[in-house]
């Protein structure tokens, strides 16, 4: 079952999906998200719960870790970009990952990888480059 993406080309209201297994991480980045860019953002810990409620949530976006335990990241995007055609993502990591990897395993809608550590101003120019923010 596919859901209709909820974005436009410069939406109103930006929703962040973010997911990673650190939990310490996502209650961090998801407090700048909101603070720094003025976005709702909805955490996970789990990619399997991220995916029951992807339709309730309707992201405008979706950040993922890469290396998670029962789904890693390249998968999970894969599985968002399935049911919700066209929503970009980014792929987040504090692994080595080699471009070859990268170029294999990436959803058509991935827009970057971003190494950790990284700062939500990071995440925030990769959403402006794509018009994803005002």
């Amino acid at each position: 079952m596919q859901i209709p993406p909820s974005q436009t080309a410069t939406p109103p209201d930006p929703v962040v999906l973010l997911v990673d297994d650190e939990k310490p991480f996502t209650d961090l980045m998801g407090t700048l998200l909101e603070q720094g860019l003025g976005v709702r953002t909805h955490v996970f810990n789990d990619p399997a719960e991220a995916l029951e409620k992807l339709a309730e949530v309707r992201p405008t976006f979706v950040i993922s870790d890469y290396r998670m335990p029962g789904l890693d990241g390249f998968d999970f995007l894969r599985e968002v970009a399935a049911r919700c055609p066209g929503l970009p993502s980014i792929l987040v990591t504090g692994n080595a990952l080699d471009a070859e990897t990268i170029a294999r395993r990436m959803p058509a809608t991935l827009l970057g990888v971003l190494f950790k550590p990284l700062s939500w101003r990071d995440i925030a120019g990769i959403m402006r480059r794509n018009a994803l923010l005002a």
